[in-house]
């Protein structure tokens, strides 16, 4: 290599691994964990080729992907679905195109899932649970509008043969004898339109019912999506912080305090920052907790009149012992921040010489621009209508521990700060679980869906959960629009 040339630095992702995690996460499994048969989800990538599969046995990695012509050659953003036969079984395959991630462009991948026909309706949910009888359904916003002009026609119908009955009663009673024999006619004619028309409406109310059980399983598996996402997310960060807070730039203008290392240190935390955008500062703080260094250049001097002991994520960081620890500071107000109402920073201590193990000499604070990306996500998981538009007064927020919201898409309805009155099942979730069902917020009725955090690999999570809400009712939605 000729002099002067620096040497590339290569870095192998364990792609395969993260991909079988990934697909496995959305399968559902029977009583002993297993994959339910016909259920299968892969990527392909832009010519097609599967390039991760939840079971390669079926869907061999590196083969070509036999999928229909739409599914090959879709839009970025895109999703679809259609039906098809697919290892022998009637199945429904959708799909969804890459739209990449804030500035990240994406790669063109192609995200697929098939699952039996007969799986579609097979999870009954129990509609008692939630007070929506079917006759409540088939006047709320979440039944297709041709479901509900069918069922008004038939309440026409139905008055309408009464009538006819009921003239016809009448008109044989002025005949006298004669008429007698047009009784029972008429009174045929009643029963006969009363059958048809309850059973128009008993199969009007299974579909309302269906139509309630899947909008129920979709928000579920929306919540689990968002909390999945931010968990892949924030175990990023743990790993950021853990692998900066050894840089020598910091450990050494911590052992050797002075303004020429701090100018030092705080251009490294730039360089840093200028590569990962989701960050909007970067300090460093010494033992005693004063601000020596930032990212953000044109706030150095505003932040070194700071003192941060007795922050937690200061105090938190500095009790950490190994390189392979970090802290973190839920979601809060920071004086670190000039225009923003909420942080979230993560925490590594910086020992001397960079060792992996000893006291704390200092800490490396990283504060995620947690209102954007956390926006980013709740965005793509909102309930869609057909036209791929979010369904009006639908919403998607992040709750904490305590059941406060942290983020949300809605701040006048579900504003953060807020602790809404959700269900015990849903504020107190298992970890890695969820569920669906009824909320009454505002005097509105939404679905709901919500999922705890399970964490991803070593990073736990903070026992946050997402939850996904669509209104029911026509009327809540007259403010959107």
């Amino acid at each position: 290599m000729p002099a002067g040339l620096w040497a590339p630095w290569v870095c192998f992702f364990d792609f395969q691994g993260e991909a079988q995690m990934i697909l496995d996460d959305y399968m559902p499994t029977d009583s002993r964990g297993r994959v339910l048969d016909g259920w299968y989800s892969f990527f392909t990538d832009g010519t097609g080729t599967i390039i991760g599969s939840s079971d390669p046995a079926v869907v061999p990695v590196s083969t070509y992907a036999h999928l229909p012509r739409r599914h090959r050659s879709l839009s970025k953003g895109e999703r679809i679905n259609d039906y098809l036969i697919f290892e022998g079984e009637d199945s429904a395959i959708f799909t969804a195109k890459t739209d990449g991630y804030l500035e990240y462009p994406g790669l063109g991948w192609n995200s697929h899932l098939v699952l039996p026909k007969s799986a579609i309706f097979s999870q009954r949910v129990d509609a008692s649970k939630s007070l929506l009888q079917p006759e409540d359904l088939l006047h709320s916003q979440i039944i297709p509008d041709v479901n509900k002009e069918t069922y008004i026609k038939i309440q026409d119908d139905k008055e309408s043969i009464q009538l006819i009955s009921l003239n016809g009663i009448v008109f044989a009673s002025k005949l006298g004898k004669r008429g007698v024999a047009l009784g029972p006619i008429f009174d045929q004619i009643t029963k006969t339109g009363d059958f048809a028309t309850s059973m128009m409406e008993k199969l009007l109310a299974e579909m309302a019912v269906g139509e309630l059980e899947m909008n129920l399983r979709a928000l579920e598996n929306s919540s689990k999506q968002a909390i999945d996402v931010i968990d892949r997310n924030l175990f990023e960060r743990a790993a950021d912080i853990r692998w900066w807070s050894t840089d020598q730039y910091f450990w050494s203008a911590l052992e050797s305090p002075g303004e020429d290392v701090y100018e030092a240190a705080s251009k490294r935390l730039k360089v840093i920052n200028a590569s990962y955008t989701m960050y909007r500062n970067l300090v460093l703080a010494d033992r005693n907790g004063d601000i020596v260094a930032c990212s953000r250049l044109e706030m150095r001097n505003e932040l070194r009149k700071l003192n941060v002991s007795d922050h937690e994520w200061f105090q938190s960081g500095m009790r950490t012992a190994d390189s392979s620890e970090y802290a973190v500071q839920d979601v809060v107000q920071s004086p670190l921040e000039r225009t923003k109402d909420r942080s979230l920073i993560y925490v590594g201590g910086i020992r001397r010489n960079g060792v992996r193990q000893g006291e704390a000499i200092g800490v490396l604070g990283i504060l995620f621009d947690w209102d954007t990306e956390a926006q980013t996500i709740l965005r793509t998981c909102l309930p869609m209508d057909r036209l791929g538009s979010p369904i009006p007064g639908a919403a998607a927020f992040y709750t904490n521990r305590d059941g406060i919201i942290i983020e949300t898409t809605d701040p006048q309805r579900f504003a953060v700060g807020m602790k809404p009155r959700i269900a015990d099942e849903h504020h107190c979730l298992d970890r890695g679980a969820s569920c669906s069902g009824l909320l009454l917020h505002d005097q509105i009725r939404y679905l709901i869906g919500s999922s705890r955090t399970q964490g991803y690999r070593e990073y736990e999570g903070l026992r946050w959960s997402a939850h996904i809400v669509r209104p029911v009712d026509a009327i809540s939605v007259q403010a959107y629009s």
